[in-house]
């Protein structure tokens, strides 16, 4: 009978040390979770989506698009970014056919771009980007929202 008592006091002292090691461990966890969020949050980076009205233009047209800036970790509407970058050019080139800034209300963009007749016929890049757009090893160096389209 008193190997009963012995038995059921080492349990709870077992228990309670189990216990205290999986709060001490927890403790360990929250702490670095915490400091992980408040890295990546540090880091502010945006995501641009751009939509155009069509996929093929003839000159003399209005391309009409919109971005929306998204935050890249949580995918919410991004507000830090107060101007938009957006640019046009001709694939096989590095030169920028056109570019014009736009200012960016609550993550959102609309715009238009007018096609001219001095455009050449063939595809080109429209990209988009803010200041906080850009990742290390980005495609050489070129923004990472863009689309694709014929003139």
């Amino acid at each position: 009978m008193k190997k009963l008592p012995v038995k059921c006091f080492l349990l709870l002292l077992f228990l309670i040390g189990a216990m205290r090691a999986f709060s001490q461990n927890q403790a360990f966890m929250d702490q670095l979770a915490g400091r992980l969020n408040a890295y990546t949050d540090s880091l502010s980076r945006a995501s641009v989506y751009l939509r155009t009205s069509k996929d093929i233009y003839e000159s003399t047209e209005d391309i009409w698009f919109k971005a929306y800036l998204l935050d890249a970790q949580y995918h919410n509407l991004f507000g830090l970014d107060k101007t938009l970058y957006v640019r046009l050019m001709k694939t096989g080139r590095d030169s920028v056919v056109w570019e014009e800034k736009y200012p960016i209300n609550n993550g959102v963009v609309s715009g238009h771009i007018f096609l001219d007749n001095s455009l050449t016929e063939g595809d080109y890049l429209l990209s988009a980007y803010s200041a906080h757009s850009f990742y290390t090893n980005t495609w050489n160096g070129k923004p990472k929202s863009y689309s694709y389209f014929k003139i």
